[in-house]
């Protein structure tokens, strides 16, 4: 069975640590060939004891790209194990595409692990430990959500994933800058890595995540400190102070 893959485009880098550099890829459509087969898993003879001698059984999904790229990068080349039956061609296409999403996946633990020092974590109780990684799973999966939505569907409105105060603040970042405030999505994640340091220039790529975690910190401190004036109001003690 055929099967058309969209594969984009990767820039080249050098090696800076300990990441190996890479030449990049042009974008292309790879032209593939979708193979399907059940298998049946043996145990290994020193861990039947633990989980008996019945075999696994398991779906096996064969996706391999016809021609090579023209560019010399390598081509696709997937061995897909899962536990989900597979039996036809939609079934088999599902996994492919459940694959292709996984760096979105990656993407989020990244955030998850760097941008927001899930690891980094040192609270004594597990229940505290839990409430800490939760908040920051959620600020990763928004994060991955600007990120992919920025890029794919531009024209959404800003305020499907920033707040009023968010949209707001970067309103105003945007008309310090001689802009006019972002009435999309897309315009309004490249303000926000504008913020951490994205220089938006003619040759450059669109934002990654870790420019968006550097904006949204800057983002998020400001917007809480917005939120919170005005629910003190201009006749707090705090008010009346800020404004000596």
């Amino acid at each position: 069975h055929s099967l058309d893959i969209p594969v984009g485009r990767l820039s080249p880098r050098g090696s800076a640590r300990g990441r190996k550099a890479s030449d990049g890829r042009a974008a292309r459509t790879a032209s593939c060939e979708l193979r399907w087969r059940r298998i049946d898993l043996p145990v290994p003879a020193r861990r039947r004891r633990e989980f008996g001698s019945a075999s696994i059984p398991l779906s096996v999904v064969h996706v391999r790209e016809t021609a090579p790229p023209e560019d010399g990068s390598a081509p696709l080349d997937w061995l897909l194990h899962t536990t989900l039956p597979v039996t036809d061609r939609e079934a088999a296409l599902e996994v492919a595409t459940m694959y292709r999403r996984r760096w979105r996946v990656e993407e989020w633990r990244r955030i998850l692990k760097s941008g927001c020092q899930a690891e980094r974590l040192a609270h004594a109780r597990v229940e505290r430990l839990e409430r800490a990684i939760a908040l920051r799973a959620v600020v990763a999966w928004r994060l991955a959500a600007l990120t992919a939505l920025g890029r794919d569907t531009p024209g959404l409105a800003p305020s499907v994933l920033l707040s009023a105060a968010e949209c707001a603040v970067i309103a105003d970042f945007a008309t310090q800058r001689g802009l006019p405030p972002p009435d999309s999505l897309g315009k309004a994640v490249r303000l926000l890595a504008a913020m951490g340091g994205y220089l938006d220039r003619s040759h450059d790529t669109e934002p990654g995540a870790q420019i968006l975690w550097e904006g949204y910190a800057y983002l998020s401190g400001i917007a809480q400190a917005a939120e919170r004036a005005r629910a003190i109001g201009p006749d707090a003690a705090l008010a009346r102070f800020l404004s000596q």
